[in-house]
């Protein structure tokens, strides 16, 4: 297929995921194909703040640069006070480390392989907080969705996450540039307790730094991955 062939169905009303398809694999090399295309099976719904959705494929779009992106992972349950209370405190711990930047709060619901998506659930978003519904039930699939981002995690999420046997995907989650918050009542005590525990899975020190940025001293129940 040529440049030719692209353009005549870009002007002949092609459908815009048939058309960004082609025109991704004219561009790709044949080992670039295959994970693209693995993306474009999975598609992602997004709500934005007037509650309505698109299909995404790939990544979160563009954050700008003067943004730090916040992503709070939770099940399909109805939100909870806490959740909201929790995404708030995130964004102001965020914004006191960094002041020259203002945090934006995404909230992702995992939707299981088979299930519904629960509409009463993302109605609660609604004027509120930008949602994305995936299928990504790992941190490490979760970053390749919003790299960049800061994700808000429970202690034991934490501790599972830092543990020996997850030390390569860990690895994988910080060259995508994510950081985590822990949610958690111990505050700067949990953190503590959890580098030694990191530290002594195999992690480096700096490498903890660099992937917890610290923790909010707040109870929550967020999903065991």
């Amino acid at each position: 297929m040529c440049d030719n062939d692209v353009e005549y169905l870009r002007t002949h009303r092609v459908p815009p995921l048939i058309n960004y398809l082609m025109t991704q694999i004219m561009q790709s090399t044949p080992n670039e194909v295959v994970p693209f295309l693995a993306d474009l099976l999975e598609p992602k719904q997004w709500f934005d703040l007037k509650g309505q959705c698109h299909t995404i494929h790939g990544p979160i779009p563009h954050i700008s640069s003067n943004t730090v992106p916040l992503l709070v992972p939770c099940t399909q349950n109805i939100l909870p006070l806490e959740h909201d209370a929790l995404a708030k405190a995130a964004k102001a711990f965020v914004e006191q480390l960094q002041p020259s930047k203002v945090a934006r709060v995404f909230f992702e619901l995992y939707q299981a392989e088979g299930e519904d998506l629960n509409h009463q659930a993302v109605a609660t978003f609604k004027g509120n907080y930008d949602v994305v519904v995936t299928r990504a039930c790992t941190f490490a699939a979760k970053a390749k969705l919003f790299p960049q981002h800061c994700i808000i995690i429970s202690l034991s999420n934490a501790k599972q996450i830092l543990s020996h046997e997850h030390l390569s995907d860990l690895r994988a989650i910080a060259r995508l540039g994510c950081s985590f918050i822990v949610a958690d009542p111990q505050g700067r005590a949990a953190v503590r307790h959890l580098a030694i525990a990191a530290i002594s899975a195999g992690l480096l020190e700096e490498e903890f730094n660099k992937l917890v940025l610290g923790c909010i001293p707040m109870q929550m129940e967020l999903p065991e991955l």
